[in-house]
């Protein structure tokens, strides 16, 4: 199966194994844990692959892969992962070693 197409991850985000092991997890830990980490209480509504499926679809049902997150969080955490996987650092794509500074003695 091909976890880089959106149809397979539809399929998997609607099913039912999904939808049991979400509510489980929500109800296990009902804050945000960066929130938590912030001082904050801040309701989790999200439940995040701290290894995301295309990586490694086998964790995809995997708790301890999961983290309850607030909407807010979910979506920074989602936005800093899309824009990494847009992005391809100069270095990579001219094939030369980064600038190395040494500092003043």
């Amino acid at each position: 199966m091909d976890w880089t197409k959106r149809e397979v991850k539809q399929k998997f985000y609607h099913s039912k194994e999904w939808h049991i092991l979400r509510s489980f997890i929500l109800q296990r830990q009902p804050i945000c844990e960066i929130c938590i980490e912030k001082d904050r209480l801040t309701p989790a509504t999200e439940v995040h692959h701290k290894i995301d499926i295309e990586l490694d679809p086998g964790k995809r049902l995997d708790p301890n892969n999961l983290q309850p997150l607030c909407q807010s969080c979910h979506a920074n955490i989602t936005l800093n992962a899309d824009n990494e996987k847009k992005f391809t650092p100069l270095n990579k794509v001219w094939n030369v070693e980064p600038l190395k500074i040494k500092k003043p003695k």
